[in-house]
């Protein structure tokens, strides 16, 4: 792909080294809900070519998501190791005569 010559790049460079934020306490609250499962596939698939598939099954993923109690432990991360008190076995490499 080419770049116009006269593409801002200088603009796009501060917009990433200082970006706008808004400092609205208000604005700031994060509340959870339940998706807007409509808006999200009209913004997605009809707004920006979003697979539908895949936008929906991951909507589902989202709800199903939320309809758990808590987070997993972090145990669940990790398989049982082996005993230590098992003899492993190794291949011993004998040098020929």
């Amino acid at each position: 792909y080419q770049i116009p010559e006269d593409w801002p790049y200088q603009d796009a460079r501060q917009l990433f080294k200082e970006p706008l934020v808004s400092v609205d306490t208000e604005l700031s609250e994060l509340k959870w809900s339940t998706p807007d499962e409509e808006g999200l596939i009209t913004f997605l698939v009809n707004e920006n070519g979003f697979n539908n598939d895949r936008v929906t099954k991951a909507i589902e993923k989202i709800k199903a998501a939320k309809t758990k109690s808590s987070q997993g432990r972090l145990e669940s991360f990790f398989k049982p190791a082996a005993s230590a008190s098992i003899a492993i076995k190794r291949k011993v490499h004998v040098s020929p005569p």
